[in-house]
């Protein structure tokens, strides 16, 4: 985009250009698997403040993400997709006397971009062991996964009011 100083009257300028997408495309080259799918238009004020040109502007571009825990890459279409993320047992070694009792999720955007994350119906299932207990211990569970493919006998209990 060029403008002419000459061009910027009171109250200024305003401008709109299509960034190519090759541009946009080199600046993610080191971004690790991030891609364009489209970009909105570059939006620019211009302002002369004393003496100076103050310059404002912004634009929008939409990416695919690469997971780098999931089976396959996110498409960035606008709709609804299942994700299974898997994560490496080692994670949850306990640690000295002290089992692992916390998750996190991390996501990562290339530098210098903003990045939307929606999420719904989010399901974290644990599937390792359970530890011994000296007492039998009640959970609630929606899933269960037998120790070796097949059936398995699972426990269970009514609750008293007495």
């Amino acid at each position: 985009m060029l403008v002419k100083i000459e061009e910027i009257q009171e109250p200024g300028l305003k401008r709109s250009e299509p960034i190519k997408p090759e541009v946009l495309s080199a600046a993610l080259a080191d971004s690790e698997g991030f891609a364009l799918v489209s970009a909105s238009p570059l939006q620019a004020s211009f302002k002369k403040v004393s003496g100076r040109v103050f310059v404002q502007g912004h634009f929008s571009a939409e990416l695919t993400a690469p997971c780098k825990r999931c089976t396959a890459d996110v498409p960035a279409d606008g709709t609804w997709h299942e994700v299974t993320v898997a994560v490496d047992p080692v994670l949850f070694q306990q640690v000295g006397d002290r089992p692992v009792d916390g998750v996190a999720i991390q996501i990562e955007a290339p530098p210098g971009f903003h990045a939307t994350l929606d999420l719904d119906d989010v399901r974290l299932m644990e599937w390792r062991p359970a530890p011994p207990t000296p007492l039998p211990i009640w959970s609630e569970i929606d899933a269960l996964r037998a120790a070796t493919p097949g059936e398995t006998t699972v426990p269970t209990a009514t609750c008293s009011s007495d």
